[in-house]
C-alpha cells in the first residue's frame, strides 16, 4: 500500500505537463490564474481551491487521458442494456479510453 496511487498520480501529471505544452494559451489563462491568487500572499492549499480554471483542465486531462486503462466491475443484478442481457456473472472489463471516445458503454468479458 505504500507506493498506492503513485503510477496513476504520475502518469496524470505527465498528461497535464504535455497537454500545458501543447497548448500554451491555455497555459497562459491558468498563469494568469495563478499570479491573481499570488497576489494575496504565498500559494497555499486554500487557494488551490480557488482556482476554478485549473480545476477543469485538471478534469479535462483526465478524461482524454486517464490514468487508469479500465477497471472490472461486477453486476448485482442481471440487466439487459441496448438490446443485450448482461448477466450477474464474474466481473466485466470496462475500457476507460473506450467509454471516453464513444457513445456507447462498452463492456469486455
Amino acid at each position: 500500500m505504500l507506493f498506492a496511487g503513485h503510477e496513476t498520480t504520475t502518469s496524470m501529471l505527465t498528461s497535464l505537463c504535455m497537454v500545458l505544452a501543447q497548448n500554451p494559451e491555455i497555459l497562459a489563462q491558468a498563469k494568469v490564474e495563478q499570479e491573481t491568487l499570488k497576489q494575496h500572499g504565498e500559494l497555499n492549499l486554500e487557494q488551490l481551491k480557488q482556482m476554478p480554471y485549473l480545476e477543469q483542465i485538471l478534469k479535462e486531462v483526465e478524461r482524454l487521458y486517464p490514468p487508469l486503462a479500465g477497471g472490472f466491475r461486477g453486476v448485482v443484478k442481471p440487466f439487459t442494456y441496448n438490446g443485450y442481457y448482461v448477466p450477474k456473472v464474474g466481473k466485466y472489463y470496462i475500457v476507460l479510453k473506450e467509454l471516453i471516445e464513444t457513445k456507447e458503454f462498452i463492456l469486455i468479458l
